[in-house]
């Protein structure tokens, strides 16, 4: 991240889908200001009794004017139902020169492995899933909400601006 973005104590980094908290809790432990978001009460408060600054809340409950540094997708776009209208609502959240990770499965390694015998594509095609994306989709979806990438890698972990 640090190639992309030069974080600081001042910066301000926001896990929407955060579970609870991992991720969180990596830039807690870096000094950053930290918040994570999810609709699962059980996993925000495990988070919240680690000490991680956790709300049960969806986007649209964030205040108008709280803006972030960074906003984190990881495993979380390919579960919403409108990702159009989600992303135009993260465009909203993000500072001026700030940067979105995202990290949704790729149906271009849906049979990637190591170890063949390890693949298990019912995994991957997870019922809470409601879109699927290869790079190229992924990519059209960005643009067309108005997103530039930065950086995007085969297993679709990415960074848009």
């Amino acid at each position: 991240m640090s190639k992309y973005k030069q974080l600081n104590s001042t910066s301000k980094i926001i896990d929407i889908g955060c579970c609870i908290g991992g991720i969180i809790s990596y830039f807690k432990d870096l000094g950053l200001c930290t918040k994570g978001i999810d609709i699962n009460l059980n996993d925000i408060n495990f988070g919240k009794n680690k000490g991680l600054n956790l709300h049960h809340q969806i986007i649209e409950d964030l205040p108008d004017d709280e803006k972030y540094d960074l906003v984190i997708l990881m495993r979380s776009l390919e579960h919403i139902h409108n990702p159009k209208v989600f992303l135009n609502q993260i465009i909203k959240k993000l500072n001026k020169n700030g940067l979105l990770f995202v990290s949704v499965p790729s149906l271009n390694s849906l049979l990637h492995s190591s170890d063949p015998k390890k693949v298990d594509i019912f995994k991957q095609l997870h019922f809470a899933h409601v879109y699927f994306f290869s790079e190229q989709t992924l990519s059209n979806l960005m643009a067309n909400v108005g997103f530039g990438n930065v950086y995007m890698k085969h297993y679709i972990n990415s960074i848009w601006q």
